[in-house]
């Protein structure tokens, strides 16, 4: 496997394998060939076709919100999707699929009953069972199977996402080559960016100039990427600075996890931590989901055996709509209830104890208010830092020790809780008043 040579466009970018040429690469950096398929991609930079490898032949078609709705298999018939709820291959059988937080659960149809299945950590389809196991499935550490064909119940696989008959698994937004450890085409989002999807608040950059989302069609973002791309030169990547210069310098400017920089990479290089379930993550899509799933849910047991599509269809729907719109109301209660059920959590680090708030204050939400000041998100919390001042930490009886505590709980909380918008500048912010304390001693 070979890259173009330092300072190439698309450094990250395959150009030969095996010291085979023949990969190509469209304008947006989507792979248009590998040696083994040939890619037809339209304007929402979501695959149209894809022939191979041997005699596979995929087409796709979308909704208007780039979610796959069909796939046509060659001459086979069309299979329908309804939002991760129904499955349907065109004048043949009918599926429905029971998913709990995302993950398939049981699947079932008038003529062949219900199938149970069991996820890992990760999500990954591993057995599957009706009374008795029917199948089993092992994957390498990024998503090859290590018995292939171990599970014909399910096209669910690693990580839970469909695996087409490509070879390619559908991430939704982007399609995943598992042989491969990377994806067929460059993340439109700065990994990080939604929620659960891997590396955390220190992938981003935040500063003024730092284009979280790429959009090839708006000519601003090239004004953008030429500010962002000037002041990286003059002083480098955020992670290449001293503590000193990145106090001065934009904050973060960039990505300040370097295994952000390739575009085409799996969760940020780490797979046996982090998943990418769509890159494109909205709240009220929960409620969607909840109400789509147990309306859904209430038709199949109320009209199990005589089973229509289109009615199911409309179930579904309005189940969706109305969750939708119960969730937008109570937005703020669904997001705390997702952090709570630890969506993007990372359970492997502990949660350091609260540390302690001085006397002047009555509680931690006073202390961050009225003493810290730190507001919500990372922006007031580094705005903050130009006023804050050792005689005022002082005289609300903010010790060094107590600053400390602080800097280090939320250091630990970026860790284990990478989408936790305000930890980033918190922790910034208290190392801050630890400098400034240090220099009274």
């Amino acid at each position: 496997m070979t890259y173009l040579a330092n300072g190439g466009s698309r450094p990250h970018a395959i150009w030969t394998m095996d010291g085979s040429p023949g990969w190509g690469y469209d304008a947006n950096g989507n792979v248009t060939t590998d040696g083994q398929r040939t890619w037809t991609w339209n304007y929402d930079n979501t695959p149209s076709s894809i022939n191979g490898p041997g005699s596979a032949n995929e087409s796709y078609g979308y909704d208007a919100d780039g979610e796959r709705v069909t796939v046509t298999s060659g001459s086979n018939p069309t299979t329908v999707f309804l939002g991760g709820l129904w499955v349907e291959v065109v004048g043949s059988s009918q599926r429905g699929l029971f998913l709990f937080n995302g993950q398939l659960m049981v699947s079932g149809s008038a003529g062949l009953g219900l199938t149970y299945y069991h996820s890992d950590h990760l999500g990954s389809i591993v057995t599957a069972g009706s009374g008795t196991s029917v199948g089993t499935q092992d994957y390498t550490p990024w998503g090859e199977e290590r018995n292939a064909g171990g599970m014909p119940q399910t096209a669910f696989n690693y990580t839970g996402q469909r695996k087409d008959t490509t070879g390619l698994l559908d991430y939704h937004a982007r399609q995943y080559d598992p042989a491969l450890a990377r994806f067929t085409s460059a993340d439109s989002i700065v990994p990080g960016a939604a929620s659960a999807s891997g590396g955390g608040a220190a992938t981003l950059g935040g500063g003024s100039t730092t284009p979280l989302t790429v959009d090839f069609h708006e000519p601003g973002f090239a004004n953008q990427l030429n500010q962002h791309n000037a002041a990286t030169g003059s002083m480098g990547f955020w992670f290449q600075l001293s503590s000193e210069e990145q106090q001065k310098a934009e904050s973060p400017m960039g990505p300040a996890n370097p295994q952000a920089l390739n575009r085409y990479s799996y969760v940020l290089n780490n797979p046996l931590r982090y998943t990418d379930p769509t890159g494109h993550f909205i709240w009220w899509a929960v409620g969607a989901i909840i109400g789509g799933v147990g309306a859904l849910g209430y038709y199949l047991y109320t009209h199990w055996g005589h089973v229509n599509f289109w009615e199911a269809v409309v179930y579904t729907a309005g189940g969706a709509a109305a969750g939708a719109g119960l969730t937008w109301l109570v937005e703020g209660g669904i997001a705390v209830l997702s952090g709570l059920l630890g969506e993007a959590v990372d359970q492997a680090v502990e949660r350091l104890p609260v540390p302690d708030i001085p006397a002047s204050v009555s509680t931690v939400a006073e202390f961050g208010s009225k003493v810290m000041q730190w507001g919500t998100g990372s922006d007031v919390a580094r705005a903050r830092m130009a006023t804050l001042s050792s005689e005022e930490l002082e005289s609300n009886g903010v010790t060094l020790d107590m600053a400390k505590a602080w800097r280090d709980f939320y250091l630990n909380e970026i860790v284990r809780n990478p989408s936790n918008p305000s930890a980033p500048g918190r922790a910034e912010l208290m190392q801050r008043a630890v400098e400034l304390l240090s220099n009274q001693q």
